[in-house]
């Protein structure tokens, strides 16, 4: 969950995909994931009620 935070945490301070992947070791389909997921509404738990974006 550390890493869905950064992910998001990153993302909201302007850093492109490639550059949050590059960042995190992560591939650039995971940090996809992760924001499709966060954009969707599936992990409210940790983006909250309001969007990030």
């Amino acid at each position: 969950m550390r890493q869905i935070k950064e992910v998001l945490h990153l993302h909201a301070n302007g850093q492109s995909h490639r550059e949050i992947a590059s960042a995190l070791r992560l591939s650039r389909a995971t940090v996809w994931e992760y924001l499709d997921r966060a954009r969707r509404g599936s992990d409210n738990h940790i983006v909250g009620p309001t969007p990030l974006w």
